[in-house]
């Protein structure tokens, strides 16, 4: 576990502060430094609370502004970490890279559970342009919308959640009302 972590600060480290701008296949404009850090965002979700302890282990000792710290908190948020919500919460709102922020919903989402609801309603209407579908429509191509299509699937997943719960809650014979 800590080779990974240390692996992720590495990361972490080689360029910070720059919007995302590479082209990628899809025209979308989602840069390798993003891609290679959410992996590692993913990776730690699936250690569990094993990677959850650690990365909060090493956030105390960080400068809380840092980029690092910026990581190890989205990483937070989106292995669910209640504690981290207003955090994640605050790079959804001021990151300059609207990649970064399409990772921070679902952190955000994951962290925050309903009480993210009204803001994620609100980011579908953001208006955020990342590139453009290789398809056209009435001659015009079909633009990508990532806040938008983040913010979906977080509301899909809080209402699946939400839904699975409110199942299991009616199909449970014992549970106190």
């Amino acid at each position: 576990m800590e080779s990974v972590l240390d692996r992720f600060e590495l990361a972490i480290g080689r360029r910070t502060g720059e919007p995302s701008r590479d082209i990628r296949a899809d025209h979308s404009t989602f840069s390798e430094r993003v891609t290679s850090l959410f992996g590692y965002v993913l990776m730690l979700h699936q250690l569990g609370p094993n990677a959850v302890k650690q990365l909060q282990d090493r956030l105390t000792s960080m400068d809380p502004k840092g980029e690092t710290a910026k990581w190890f908190v989205l990483a937070l948020g989106y292995c669910g970490e209640k504690k981290v919500a207003d955090r994640v919460l605050a790079i959804l709102k001021t990151d300059p890279d609207p990649y970064v922020r399409c990772i921070a919903i679902k952190a955000y989402a994951r962290s925050a559970g309903q009480r993210a609801i009204p803001l994620l309603e609100q980011l579908l209407n953001d208006n955020f342009v990342g590139g453009f579908r290789d398809i056209k429509v009435r001659g015009q191509w079909v633009p990508v919308y990532p806040i938008r299509e983040a913010a979906q699937d977080a509301l899909m997943e809080l209402r699946r959640a939400r839904s699975s719960k409110i199942q299991g809650d009616q199909a449970d014979p014992n549970r106190q009302r």
